[in-house]
């Protein structure tokens, strides 16, 4: 849209949405991460070093150790991912080839997904850790170190909007 009194102002915008997808890997965890036990799951075997593994296609005949099943999820509510987005465009021609314009961006992010443990056991240790270089240089920060199953939730966390104001 342009001024008609003198052609000088001209006024843009845009708008459009985009929707996002899980990828495969998210999903195919959901299928097979169910806890149900060794018997029916998939499973992992933790080998010590000394141990080594089994030549192919030879199978693994033991001394390997079974990491805790795992169960991921989807919640009852989990959508796919949405991103909309307007733009507004404000622009002044104020001299022969010299121009002036504001840009309004609007972005708005709908159930992006995210991933929460929610089966954290005890914490069995925790560990300090050094800071070396930097404005935080010498500092110290303590956090707890967990081992064991997990249950992860796949959820969507709800919605952002950023609306970033600038001129250029």
């Amino acid at each position: 849209m342009t001024s008609r009194r003198d052609g000088r102002t001209s006024i843009r915008g845009g708008y459009g949405v985009y929707f996002g997808r899980v990828i495969n890997s998210t999903v195919y965890n959901a299928l097979v991460n169910t806890g149900v036990g060794p018997a029916v799951a998939q499973r992992q075997v933790t080998l010590q070093a000394s141990s080594g593994g089994p030549a192919y296609p030879n199978l693994l005949t033991g001394g390997g150790t079974l990491v805790p099943s795992a169960v991921q999820y989807f919640v009852g509510n989990f959508q796919l991912p949405r991103i909309q987005q307007l733009d507004a465009i404000f622009e002044r021609e104020i001299a022969r080839n010299t121009v002036i314009s504001a840009l309004v961006p609007v972005r708005v992010w709908q159930s992006l997904p995210n991933f929460v443990d929610t089966n954290l056991p005890a914490p069995i240790a925790y560990v300090n850790l050094s800071v070396s270089g930097g404005p935080f240089d010498g500092q110290i920060y303590r956090t707890p170190l967990f081992v064991g199953g997990n249950a992860t939730d796949r959820i969507h966390d709800g919605q952002t909007k950023s609306n970033l104001r600038g001129n250029h």
